[in-house]
């Protein structure tokens, strides 16, 4: 059935949830509220080499001359042990020291624990075995090899957090390695701002959340906020691993003001956001600013991301999940890459694959005609995500050769289940522009009543060569091209 409306009267949350998102925010938004089985996978998916993304290339070792067993910040200190090799087997403090120069560290169970240490050229051989305690820090961030959690006391073999070891390596290093088959734990919320690059080869190994004691999932506002880990400024890479958070976990990564970030190969799953927390689930939340450039999210999967229902679409944050959130706080340009990914089981009262928008604080200044942060999403399969597979609300989204399927029960609520794939502007008098959906199976399966598609409020957008299958007809299976009468009339295109 396509349906070409003047109102859309079926999707009355659209401008409500937009409105309630973030409830902290006293912002006036928009002017006026409306009242409003396939087992596919993508094909052709990219590479999984890494090569072509990171740009490590370990440095050259330095010359070893003797080999001695430091125990205090003097020896290690000591100019006549340049080019030795020092095995770090005792722990001592080391504030403000500079290390002989050139040495090879070669970490094997001591700790150096000291503030503005200047490594002076130091080759750091990575065993996984501990060599710092978490708390050091280096005078500039160290580059020549990759170094493990382990390197900052982390034991990938036990079930002790993970935390502070984790936040030592990346204030730290900028290129780091996981133990392969190693669990690390990771039960509290942190945030690391600092500028340059943190990559991390995860080697196989599993970030995993145990306990919730530490997380934010009471009544507070703030709650919604606060992440496993928030990363600013940084280059973000992190490649051949999984995030793992039993349902304990609610929200994984956030993105905010870095300069890039680039994900390949990685697992993401079972994060959930508890009855009465004022908090949503969300696996990976980006915030564009004027210093991002791109990223890319390749060859991964994102599942079982969910939230607690109350019976209510529209009651932010209980009951919204979302695979990947993207808020756009710059009209600069930059270009990001979703492919090769599967992203399903998305569940929840608002569950949601993808979501994107001016960010809050700045829906002023967004300019849906001007505004050139794109997005592309080629060659992915979206799966079971509840209320939508992608609700596109800003400028610049290119959905390419996907493959989108809904859920496959009925909606467990009325209006539960909305718009596949929804295209549609949330600024009164600006229409979304350079949307473009082409070649994309989208399939309404099973019991669900997702309609398979619709674009509102919209123009130089191109939807074309896309195929809509449904399991059987039902009144709700649409495709929509039309306008909401409140927003002007606004529609052209093709």
């Amino acid at each position: 059935l396509i349906n070409l409306l003047s109102s859309c009267s079926n999707e009355s949350d659209l401008f409500d949830e937009y409105i309630l998102q973030e409830e902290e925010i006293e912002e006036p938004i928009v002017d006026e509220n409306p009242n409003s089985g396939d087992e596919s996978e993508p094909d052709d998916a990219p590479s999984n080499d890494i090569s072509a993304f990171s740009d490590f290339v370990e440095s050259t070792p330095n010359k070893i001359v003797g080999t001695f067993n430091p125990t205090s910040a003097a020896e290690i200190s000591d100019p006549s042990k340049a080019n030795y090799k020092a095995i770090i087997d005792a722990s001592f403090a080391c504030d403000n020291c500079t290390f002989a120069e050139n040495l090879t560290i070669e970490p094997s169970g001591g700790a150096i624990n000291g503030k503005n240490i200047n490594l002076n050229g130091a080759f750091i051989l990575n065993t996984f075995k501990k060599g710092f305690t978490p708390n050091t820090s280096f005078s500039e961030i160290y580059s020549k090899t990759r170094l493990s959690p382990e390197t900052f006391g982390a034991n990938g073999g036990d079930n002790a957090s993970d935390d502070d070891s984790f936040s030592g390596l990346i204030a730290n290093v900028a290129y780091a390695v996981g133990k392969p088959s190693s669990i690390y734990v990771k039960n509290k919320e942190t945030v690391h701002s600092r500028s340059g690059l943190f990559d991390f080869e995860m080697g196989g190994a599993t970030v995993q959340t145990t306990n919730a004691a530490s997380l934010s999932h009471g009544t507070a506002v703030s709650n919604q906020q606060k992440y496993l880990f928030e990363f600013t400024q940084l280059n973000v890479k992190f490649f051949n691993g999984n995030f793992d958070g039993q349902n304990i976990a609610s929200r994984l990564i956030k993105l905010k003001g870095v300069q890039s970030y680039l994900f390949d190969n990685v697992f993401i799953s079972d994060y959930f956001s508890p009855p009465n927390a004022y908090a949503r689930a969300i696996a990976i939340s980006i915030e564009l600013e004027d210093n991002f450039t791109g990223g890319k999210l390749l060859n991964s999967t994102i599942k079982n991301i969910g939230a607690a229902s109350n019976g209510n679409a529209n009651d932010t944050p209980f009951g919204v999940s979302k695979a990947i959130s993207l808020a756009i706080r710059t009209q600069n340009s930059s270009n990001q890459l979703v492919e090769g990914c599967i992203i399903e089981n998305i569940y929840g009262d608002d569950a949601e694959g993808f979501y994107n928008a001016p960010a809050f604080g700045y829906f002023g200044k967004y300019n849906y005609a001007t505004n050139k942060s794109q997005i592309t999403f080629n060659n992915n399969l979206f799966k079971g995500c509840q209320r939508r597979a992608l609700k596109v609300n800003a400028s610049n989204c290119n959905i390419t050769n996907n493959i989108i399927e809904s859920a496959t029960n009925d909606w467990i609520f009325s209006g539960a289940q909305a718009t596949s794939v929804h295209v549609f502007s949330i600024k009164r008098g600006e229409a979304i522009r350079n949307v473009n959906v082409r070649g994309n199976v989208i399939k309404t399966i099973g019991d669900a009543r997702n309609p398979g598609f619709a674009i509102n409020d919209a123009t130089d957008c191109l939807i074309e060569n896309n195929n809509f299958e449904a399991s059987y007809p039902m009144l709700q299976r649409t495709i929509s091209f039309g306008v909401f009468s409140e927003q002007g009339g606004l529609y052209s295109g093709d």
